[in-house]
C-alpha cells in the first residue's frame, strides 16, 4: 500500500469532533440537526458550543464553524455578555492552535464595515488579472453628517449619481442592516437615518445573482432584485432587503414590466464571476461566504454590491452534501500534516 493510500484509508477510520455555534434561526433554517446524521456517518461528531462555558471543557475539538456576527456586533456596542462569549472562543482558539476555524472571526470582522468592505473590494477589483472580468464597485461615500450641504458636497465629491442606495455602515448583526433606502434627489437626504453608506444605485432589469462560496466550490444563484429606477422629484423609498432579494420574495420593488427591460438582457458569465470569487476570496481569505453581483444595463459589466459571511445558501443543491465534502477537506489536510 503506497503512501497516499495509508493516508486516506486512516482518515477514513478516524473520527473527529466538529464544534458550532449557530444561532438557532439559523439552525432550524438550515435544518442543521439532520446534519448530524450525516457527519455522524462521515466518521465527524458534532458537538453545538455553549458560548457562557469555557470551551475547554467542551473540547477538543478538530475543526470548529460558526456564525458569531450577532455577538461581535453587540460587543463593539459595549455588551458586556457579549465580549464574554467572544473571548471565550479566542482564547480557546489562542490555546489549541491546531483546531481549524472556519472562519476566524479577524477575517470575519473585514465585512463588517460596509465603508471598509467597499474600499477592500475596489482595490481587489483594482488588481491585475481581474480587469478582463469586466467587474467593478459601484461609487460610493460614508455619510457622517446630519447636514445635507455636507452629504451632497461627498456625494459630488467622490463621483456618485442619484439615485441612491442608502445603507447602514454595520453589515452584520442585526436586522437593522437589512433596512435600506432609494434616494432620488438632495432633497431625500433629509430622511435618511445616519451614518450610512451612500452608493450609486446601478440599474440591473430586477435581477441579483448570489455567488455562495463553500471552500473551492461556488454556487450562483439568481434572485429577484430592485426594479429600474431614474432620478426625479420622487419620494425616498424605504425598505428591507431580505423581502426584495430572497427566494420567492414579493415586492413592488422588484416588480417590473417586460416593457421596462432594457435590452439587451445580460447572463451571468461563470467563467467571470469564477475568476472574480477567487480574487474575493484571496482578499477577505474565508471560506464560507457569499457576494452579491447585479449586471449593469446596457454595459454587461458586473457590479458587486455587498459580501457577506456564512450566507443561508438558499437553493445551493445537495448543501449537506458540500458542505461535509468541504470539511472533509480542512480535516484531511490537517491530518497530513498530521501525519508527517
Amino acid at each position: 500500500m503506497n503512501d497516499d493510500m495509508g493516508s486516506r484509508s486512516k482518515l477514513q477510520q478516524a473520527r473527529f469532533r466538529l464544534g458550532y455555534w449557530l444561532a438557532e434561526k439559523k439552525i432550524r433554517k438550515l435544518s442543521f440537526e439532520d446534519f448530524e446524521t450525516t457527519c455522524r456517518n462521515a466518521g465527524i461528531d458534532l458537538v453545538k458550543i455553549d458560548l457562557d462555558q469555557a470551551l475547554e471543557s467542551q473540547g477538543p475539538f478538530d475543526i470548529i464553524i460558526h456564525k458569531l456576527t450577532d455577538q461581535i456586533a453587540r460587543s463593539q456596542t459595549g455588551c458586556t455578555d457579549a465580549q464574554l462569549q467572544i473571548d471565550r472562543f479566542q482564547d480557546y482558539v489562542a490555546s489549541n492552535s491546531d483546531v481549524i476555524v472556519v472562519d476566524p472571526l479577524d477575517r470575519v470582522m473585514k465585512l463588517f464595515d460596509r465603508h471598509q468592505q467597499y474600499i477592500l473590494v475596489k482595490h481587489c477589483l483594482a488588481a491585475d488579472g481581474i480587469k478582463d472580468c469586466h467587474c467593478f464597485a459601484p461609487s460610493f461615500v460614508e455619510l457622517t453628517s446630519a447636514s445635507v450641504d455636507d452629504n451632497v458636497a461627498a456625494i459630488h465629491q467622490h463621483g456618485l449619481q442619484f439615485p441612491l442606495v442608502c445603507k447602514p455602515s454595520a453589515s452584520h448583526g442585526s436586522s437593522q442592516c437589512h433596512q435600506m433606502s432609494i434616494v432620488f434627489n438632495e432633497a431625500g437626504l433629509k430622511e435618511v437615518e445616519y451614518p450610512c453608506l451612500a452608493q450609486t444605485f446601478v440599474n440591473h432589469n430586477a435581477r441579483l445573482f448570489k455567488i455562495f462560496v463553500m471552500g473551492r466550490k461556488q454556487f450562483i444563484v439568481e434572485r429577484p432584485s430592485i426594479k429600474n429606477f431614474e432620478a426625479g422629484d420622487y419620494e425616498t423609498i424605504f425598505f428591507n432587503s431580505n423581502d426584495v432579494s430572497k427566494p420567492y420574495a414579493s415586492s413592488f420593488l422588484t416588480k417590473m414590466p417586460a416593457s421596462e427591460l432594457v435590452e439587451p438582457v445580460f447572463e451571468a458569465d461563470e467563467a467571470k464571476l469564477n475568476v472574480l470569487t477567487v480574487r474575493l476570496q484571496e482578499t477577505f481569505q474565508l471560506d464560507l461566504f457569499g457576494i452579491d453581483v447585479i449586471i449593469e444595463n446596457c454595459t454587461g459589466r458586473y457590479a458587486i454590491i455587498d459580501i457577506n459571511t456564512f450566507p443561508g445558501y438558499e437553493d445551493v443543491p445537495d448543501f449537506f452534501e458540500n458542505l461535509l465534502s468541504f470539511l472533509q477537506q480542512k480535516l484531511a489536510y490537517k491530518f497530513d500534516q498530521l501525519s508527517d
